[in-house]
């Protein structure tokens, strides 16, 4: 886009949020973020972009619902899995961690942007795919970064979990990285029944899965799991399922533990089937399990900051 296009853009989206404003049902905080919105000029924006281009050279793909307003870091980019066949996001992406050098440029970027935010961001989630493949010792050095440079941050330091691709750890290392902020890691279970699991390019054996939650538990960080609706054959959806609720249930998950229902999205969009069964395993979940059931559309996140 060129610079007179890009202008002109922020030109009318400035004519926007002041029409925006003036809606009686903002309440406060909405109408306080769209005023600060409106404090700088075109300029700033556009050095704001290229910043954001330069600290986030691939996008950051997806987060939990939960967590969007999240200050993204990333010390390591990809996932060293690459083989989940519904996956649209890291297929095409190496896995790669940062060297040092870089991990402090990217945390310095993202300290200048952080400033120039509305100050809602109140959490920090770690991409991409799966930061606990990172040797405990560099994984220290990045909470301990995170702190000196963003704070300690009200919602904590989450991040996702592949615990087939994931470096093991004692329980004492485990106790340290929520001492170090980490509060909640997101596993990606799909579904707990093993024969669909391995079809959709995951690890059939729910071992590694099961023992990684109880130690996130015994440590005191909560737990997300991603549940993919709609994904199998038709027929089967009823033992997927079960197979899932029962395995779920079997953790003892607690209240501050979530569970994501996402249905299965193809090009953008989700069947009625998946969009159906989703609303099954919402109801079901909520019957076998304490923990927060959340739905998930993964095709309606859009990463800004």
């Amino acid at each position: 886009m060129s610079t007179k296009a890009y202008e002109e853009l922020l030109r009318n989206i400035h004519e926007v949020v002041h029409i925006i404003i003036r809606d009686e049902r903002l309440d406060d905080q909405q109408r306080k973020t769209f005023q600060q919105c409106l404090e700088h000029d075109t300029a700033f924006y556009r050095q704001q972009s290229e910043l954001y281009r330069s600290v986030y050279p691939e996008d950051v793909p997806i987060l939990p619902p939960d967590r969007y307003r999240d200050l993204v870091v990333q010390p390591l980019i990809g996932c060293p899995n690459r083989a989940c066949t519904f996956c649209a996001f890291y297929k095409d992406k190496p896995f790669r961690v940062l060297t040092e050098q870089q991990w402090q440029m990217h945390l310095s970027g993202i300290e200048r942007l952080a400033g120039a935010l509305p100050g809602d961001r109140d959490g920090v989630f770690i991409g991409s795919a799966n930061a606990m493949a990172l040797s405990q010792r560099r994984l220290v050095a990045c909470l301990d970064s995170i702190e000196q440079k963003l704070g300690l941050l009200k919602r904590g330091i989450a991040a996702f979990s592949d615990p087939d691709y994931s470096v093991q750890r004692s329980q004492t290392q485990w106790q340290t990285l929520s001492e170090k902020g980490l509060v909640q890691l997101v596993v990606g279970l799909e579904t707990g029944w093993g024969e669909l699991r391995g079809k959709l390019g995951k690890a059939a054996d729910l071992s590694k899965v099961y023992r990684a939650v109880k130690d996130y538990q015994s440590a005191g960080i909560s737990v997300g799991l991603t549940v993919l609706a709609g994904v199998g054959e038709v027929e089967n959806a009823e033992e997927h399922r079960a197979e899932t609720c029962r395995w779920i249930e079997a953790l003892n998950l607690g209240r501050s533990d979530k569970v994501y229902v996402s249905p299965l999205s193809e090009n953008g969009h989700s069947s009625e089937f998946a969009l159906r069964e989703a609303e099954r395993f919402q109801d079901d979940l909520s019957e076998h399990s304490e923990a927060k059931v959340i739905p998930y559309q993964m095709q309606r996140f859009h990463y800004y900051c």
